[in-house]
């Protein structure tokens, strides 16, 4: 998780950003897709930019692992796979970083349904690619993710402000990948 926590940092509150105040990654539309509970951080009732500022990089460690990392089953999945993919829920969210990873696994030469869904089919065309191809999977994979931005941009360039910044943290994983391959 320390390539996440890195990218991700602390306090933000773009007024552009969808997501709304984030910390640690963790973002206050996040929070409020969960149930009650767990979203109020604070434990005051709601559910509120409170919430967001009572976010420790611990709590943020236990909801990224909770809510992106087990539902990926990514502890069985080697880390060329698993690092693109967990940075990717933590960025898009999980159906587009699966889409994004099924589009991948289908460029490397076994093709899978592009749904969003982590089925076992995915899995294991993941765990077949890792096998066969590992050293393209990174760049492969942040390719797909960079064509993505440019897709968000172009339909709304509102956004564009964000790009340079998806743009690093792109080159980033896939540097970060690589130094896992070699």
């Amino acid at each position: 998780m320390p390539f996440v926590e890195h990218w991700e940092g602390g306090f933000v509150d773009d007024p552009r950003d969808p997501g709304g105040a984030t910390k640690c990654g963790i973002s206050l539309r996040f929070l409020r897709s969960l149930a009650p509970e767990l979203g109020d951080v604070d434990g005051d009732g709601d559910i509120d930019g409170d919430d967001i500022l009572a976010i420790t990089p611990d709590k943020a460690r236990e909801l990224y692992r909770a809510h992106f990392w087990s539902p990926l089953g990514l502890d069985g999945i080697g880390i060329q796979m698993a690092l693109p993919l967990f940075d990717t829920a933590v960025n898009m969210g999980i159906r587009r970083a699966v889409t994004i990873c099924q589009q991948t696994v289908t460029d490397l030469g076994v093709p899978v349904a592009v749904d969003g869904v982590m089925g076992l089919r995915t899995r294991e065309a993941c765990l077949l690619v890792l096998r066969c191809r590992h050293r393209e999977v990174g760049d492969r994979f942040c390719l797909q993710r960079l064509r993505h931005y440019s897709a968000i941009v172009a339909s709304n360039p509102g956004l564009a402000s964000f790009l340079r910044g998806w743009v690093n943290r792109t080159v980033a994983l896939a540097e970060a990948v690589r130094k896992e391959v070699w």
